[in-house]
């Protein structure tokens, strides 16, 4: 055997994972080998892709129901001040209705 024919041989074998000479049921047996893997890969990748789509999902709903929570005590926060104001307002206008009153009887008075 020619020392390139044996090189190439060799190189092959160990690439393979094998010594020797191969056989087409060797190099049909990698190939299998190599399309399951390839395909074990893909499906992987493919769960991984739903996985992060998944998760984005997910994150995106966190997001909303964190938002809504943040925009209800939000909402519920400005409610108690307005209603607190509306209170002082309407306080405040009394006293000064009272006291315009109280003012005018002593004008008058």
């Amino acid at each position: 055997m020619p020392r390139l024919a044996e090189l190439k041989e060799a190189r092959t074998g160990d690439r393979m994972g094998t010594r020797g000479e191969f056989t087409a049921t060797d190099t049909l047996d990698n190939y299998r080998r190599s399309r399951i893997t390839k395909n074990t890969a893909t499906a992987k990748n493919r769960l991984r892709n739903d996985d992060r789509h998944a998760r984005e999902e997910l994150d995106a709903e966190t997001r909303h129901v964190v938002a809504s929570r943040e925009l209800r005590t939000h909402n519920n926060a400005m409610e108690e001040n307005s209603t607190e104001s509306f209170a002082a307002a309407r306080a405040g206008i009394t006293e000064r209705y009272a006291r315009d009153a109280k003012t005018s009887r002593t004008r008058s008075g």
